[in-house]
């Protein structure tokens, strides 16, 4: 039998888009798969469709906890042997799971986090006066993101859960404690993940969004570094 992937997906405030976030994980053409839809006290009408789903899919909802704890939960209501994280407004292609299982199996005794290409599109909701204000690099890029990556479970406890403060640059933090424990990385060059631009996205919103959140997560991965190589 294949090995189960848990897909977790988290929520906040996201009911313009997360009915086609979870259609499109439902949708994937890798049989063995769950969906977990983590719901990030949204004040919105976000749990009303999660719910329409059913028994689809697994779904919890918590109080307000930000993006990294959010996704913490779902990975310990996961019960697959590997994980993939969807954020609600992104998109997948259909093949994107079967793609990277196809490579896992064949690197298996690396145990590598796989990534994807990834491309950018502007919401068809966005009205052209919005539309002329946002600047998107148009040609397809490699993804290193939450949303392109698949991982064991394994490899996964190995580099440790996400970092729970709110906080921009939490799957940053994440991905540079891998590359410091040297966990091999593979880029498949396929186009598998979708990142939509809206009006909403955390990283245009500018009262929410901080340079410093980044700068406290590169100064902690040096923080380690040097206190590595003084150990030794």
């Amino acid at each position: 039998m294949s090995k189960k992937i848990s897909i977790i997906i988290p929520v906040w405030n996201g009911a313009k888009y997360i009915e086609e976030t979870i259609a499109c994980a439902l949708d994937q053409d890798y049989e063995n798969k769950e969906v977990i839809v983590v719901n990030d006290g949204s004040t919105d009408l976000s749990l009303d469709v999660i719910l329409k789903f059913g028994n689809q899919i697994r779904s919890f909802t918590q109080e307000n906890k930000g993006l990294g704890a959010t996704r913490n939960v779902g990975v310990r209501m996961s019960t697959g042997d590997y994980f993939a994280f969807l954020d609600q407004d992104d998109l997948w292609k259909k093949t994107k799971l079967s793609l990277q299982m196809k490579e896992m199996l064949l690197s298996e005794k690396e145990d590598p986090l796989i990534f994807s290409y990834a491309e950018q599109f502007i919401c068809p909701s966005l009205s052209e006066e919005d539309r002329e204000k946002i600047f998107i690099h148009q040609s397809i890029l490699p993804g290193y993101v939450a949303g392109t990556l698949l991982v064991s479970k394994n490899r996964f406890n190995q580099i440790g859960f996400f970092f729970e403060e709110k906080m921009i640059g939490e799957f940053m933090e994440w991905y540079l404690r891998a590359v410091e424990i040297k966990a091999p990385i593979k880029m498949l060059s396929e186009v598998t993940f979708r990142r939509r631009i809206h009006r909403d996205n955390m990283g245009r919103q500018r009262d929410l969004f901080s340079r410093h959140d980044f700068i406290k997560v590169l100064k902690t991965s040096l923080d380690r570094r040097r206190a590595k190589l003084q150990g030794n």
